[in-house]
């Protein structure tokens, strides 16, 4: 990651099935991710990998599965934003985040993380957790059918939230007044 990279996107994964989601939608994004300025993607191992990655790091998106009972391949956004009223606190987020499931398959889960990191004061301003849905976490197991069929799908909507995130962003800062 750059110095100039002031929004990291992470995809959290492991090679147990569906939890393979994270990884997946990074490898699709990050060619056209990298052609953006201030921009960057990483794939996690495990969800402490983020702890290494968040300096100058001002928006954090991470694309995680989740064993859920929502229809495969839907995405649950947990949004924490320490400068915008009206959105969960960290605390929230995180308690949200250990409903879903997430990281399931980790040792050390991405709650247990990104709790870490805001008692170290890494956490970045803005965290962004994209929960999608998923069924089965065997080990070594590849990814279920239906989630491959909607991977381009699940890709090209975060590609464009987090695009227009900060061409809103950007709109906003650059606003008189």
């Amino acid at each position: 990651m750059t110095d100039a990279a002031h929004t990291l996107f992470a995809g959290v994964g492991s090679p147990n099935g569906d939890d393979q989601i994270g990884w997946r939608v990074v490898e699709l994004l990050q060619p056209r991710i990298e052609a953006i300025d201030g921009l960057a993607a990483r794939k996690a191992v495990v969800p402490l990998d983020l702890l290494d990655w968040l300096e100058d790091v001002q928006t954090l998106h991470i694309v995680d599965a989740c064993l859920s009972e929502a229809p495969t391949g839907s995405v649950d956004a947990l949004v924490a934003d320490r400068q915008e009223s009206g959105r969960d606190t960290i605390d929230g987020l995180l308690s949200r985040l250990a409903q879903l499931g997430t990281s399931g398959s980790h040792d050390f889960g991405l709650a247990e993380a990104l709790h870490l990191a805001a008692r170290l004061d890494r956490l970045p301003e803005r965290v962004v957790i994209h929960a999608v849905a998923t069924r089965q976490f065997e080990p070594a197991a590849p990814m279920s059918d239906e989630l491959i069929r909607l991977l381009p799908e699940i890709t090209e909507s975060l590609f464009r939230e987090l695009t227009n995130a900060r061409s809103l962003a950007r709109a906003v800062a650059a606003e008189p007044g």
